[in-house]
């Protein structure tokens, strides 16, 4: 058990303060042990397994053991040639064997259990002497140069390679052509031809694959000579928060795309292998002294050789990799360290990203969410101006020009929205957003509206036209649909009418265009309205009129103009039937119904002062008998009968 200095000092041998190397030497320590570690958790995964199948294997024994058994001892007292005892004896030792590998299965389970708790100590250890060589790093230009150094060294030798590789494919599309010219010129070319022609189109794509991951590869080593100064300017201090950020982001992308590359490049590996079993194949079914089998061992040292370069580029990938998440740790730790200050400034560093992330462009203009946000905060902000300007035009200038309620607040509805269709256009272009970005939006909410909104678009348009054209307005009593009751708001897509039962039902503003409205106070409050009496036959016609006038003239809601009537409309089934027909002012629902019951109580009492009778429905039944009638007379109750 060694502390996290001794610890270090295994594997730098020196004495603190530590370099970047020394620190990376320590961190690919920390990362095999996390190999040795998960191999340890798959031994034990593979341990359980064991002991699982092996007490399984115990529990079929057992039971085969058993069976035999039973079968022995009822067959003791008969006559045997001793086959069941064999047979016995054989299981039981089958089922000592299985015990015995249970046993042997748990001691393995047991061991790989101890050997994973020592590679998580070992972990843990690691870890402590990992932040121990973080705590003692130092800058230091020496180490700088000396990964510099080697870097550059890479870099030459990438270089010479590059350009070799460029020779090579150059003879080799030479010796391609020449191929392929000699595979051409023959009608019927030998299997060796097609041999060597396939050979040689490989050996063109495998120089071609060659130039590919070198230029790649010395990609990756310039990047790498990057991160070794930002690691060192990191160390030394000399970076300002944002620029910190940036490349936390920037090495972070990258190594997304080392690791899809690296599942790319083994599965083309794995592809090269079926491909070199496949050849493999053919050469075993063609003579070994033949021309095809010299041209199929060429094509499985070509793919041999394609597969060798994409493993080399796999290793290379793989350091480059190690190099870019210890400076995505560095840049990390860095990042904590922060005082409270700093961890704000990086928080509004933070927020300036997100602000300035692009969602999309249109017309080459960026389209950021900070311009979305923008956009929706003058919306908002415009949207009540728009409300409290169009209040204040219904309340004082619309009013004060001498328009009624409806009239004035139909205007105020349209001001409104004119406003905030203005309001959303200005929105858009103090951002910056054209109006050609919402040309996408828009098509798609033209192909949603025609097949998903058409009543919420027919609604939304029938509400402009009530508004416009006032075939309604607030105060009406209309009658629709079988509602009847008071207008109390129009909205663009609906209305709110209000019963004589206090009940509010919305409306559709269609129903008010489709269908037929009936509205009672649309020009004028006044509103004809009737009242129908019957009286017995024998009364006084003459009579009855006057007193119903009399009636209508008494009562003060009835207008005096135009003049009431009354008419004697039809002699009835059971009555002489009146009609008193009069106009009164409505401006609620209960106004013609209190009007009509009070005219009846006073209709009423007039006729019970004068002696009319209002009629009610009898029938006279005439019996025309032939012959005399006969009565009985029956007793009821229990002595009947």
């Amino acid at each position: 058990e060694l502390d996290p200095a001794e610890l270090a000092g295994t594997i730098i041998g020196s004495e603190p303060p530590f370099t970047l190397l020394e620190l990376d030497a320590v961190r690919n320590a920390v990362e095999r042990q996390r190999s040795e570690r998960d191999r340890a958790e798959q031994t034990l995964r593979d341990a359980e397994q064991s002991l699982e199948a092996a007490r399984s294997a115990l529990a079929q024994a057992e039971s085969a053991r058993r069976l035999a058994r039973e079968a022995a001892s009822a067959a003791a007292g008969e006559r045997d040639d001793g086959s069941r005892r064999r047979t016995l004896a054989l299981q039981e030792l089958e089922a000592r064997v299985a015990r015995s590998q249970v046993r042997l299965r748990q001691t393995e389970r047991r061991n790989a259990e101890a050997e994973l708790a020592m590679a998580r100590r070992s972990q843990e250890r690691w870890h402590d002497g990992i932040a121990f060589v973080r705590s003692q790093l130092r800058a230091s230009e020496s180490a700088l140069g000396e990964a510099r150094t080697s870097l550059e060294k890479e870099v030459f030798d990438l270089e010479r390679r590059i350009e070799r590789a460029k020779v090579e494919l150059a003879a080799a599309e030479a010796r391609q052509a020449a191929a392929q010219q000699r595979f051409g010129s023959v009608e019927d070319p030998a299997p060796a031809l097609r041999e060597e022609a396939a050979a040689r189109r490989l050996e063109v794509s495998l120089h071609q694959r060659e130039l590919a991951l070198l230029g790649e590869r010395l990609l990756q080593v310039q990047d790498a000579q990057e991160h070794w100064t930002r690691r060192h300017r990191l160390l030394v201090g000399d970076v300002e928060r944002a620029l910190s950020l940036a490349w936390l982001e920037e090495t972070r992308g990258k190594l997304e795309e080392e690791v899809r590359q690296a599942r790319i490049r083994s599965g083309r590996i794995d592809e090269l292998r079926r491909d070199v079993e496949t050849l493999r194949t053919r050469l075993a079914s063609v003579a070994a002294d033949s021309r095809d089998a010299h041209w199929i061992s060429e094509q499985i040292a070509m793919q041999a050789r394609l597969i060798a370069l994409y493993e080399e580029d796999q290793a290379s990938l793989e350091g480059t990799r190690r190099l870019e998440t210890g400076l995505v740790e560095e840049l990390q730790l860095r990042g904590h360290a922060l005082d409270l200050a700093g961890r704000l400034g990086a928080a509004w560093v933070s927020l300036g990203e997100i602000w300035s992330y692009e969602v999309a462009t249109s017309e080459d203009s960026p389209i950021t969410v900070g311009k979305i946000a923008s956009a929706i905060a003058v919306f908002l902000v415009g949207y009540l101006l728009a409300r409290t300007f169009s209040r204040g035009l219904g309340y004082r200038l619309f009013r004060r020009f001498g328009l009624e309620e409806g009239a004035s607040h139909a205007f105020q509805s349209l001001t409104f929205y004119a406003l905030l269709v203005l309001i959303f256009v200005a929105s858009l272009r103090i951002v910056n957003i054209p109006l050609t970005a919402l040309a996408f939006v828009g098509g798609a909410v033209a192909i949603g509206v025609g097949f998903g909104s058409q009543n919420v678009v027919s609604n939304f348009i029938s509400g402009v036209i009530l508004l416009a054209e006032r075939p309604i307005k607030l105060g009406d009593l209309v009658e629709v649909g079988g509602i009847y009751g008071s207008v109390e708001r129009i909205g663009l897509r609906s209305t709110r009418v209000r019963t004589g039962d206090n009940i509010h039902v919305i409306v559709p503003n269609a129903s008010f265009l489709e269908s037929n409205v009936v509205n009672w106070t649309h020009t004028d409050e006044r509103v004809r309205v009737s009242v129908d009496v019957g009286v017995a036959y024998g009364s006084a016609t003459r009579e009855v009129e006057r007193l119903i006038r009399e009636a209508l003239a008494e009562h003060p809601r009835v207008e005096k103009s135009p003049d009431p009537v009354v008419l004697f409309t039809n002699f009835g089934e059971n009555s002489l039937e009146f009609r008193a027909l009069f106009w009164i002012r409505m401006r609620r629902q209960l106004d013609r119904l209190s009007v009509e019951s009070e005219l009846r109580f006073r209709i009423d009492d007039l006729f019970r002062e004068a002696g009319i009778v209002i009629a009610f429905p009898q029938r006279d039944v005439h019996l025309d008998a032939a012959s005399p009638l006969e009565v009985r007379v029956v007793r009821s109750g229990p002595e009947a009968g």
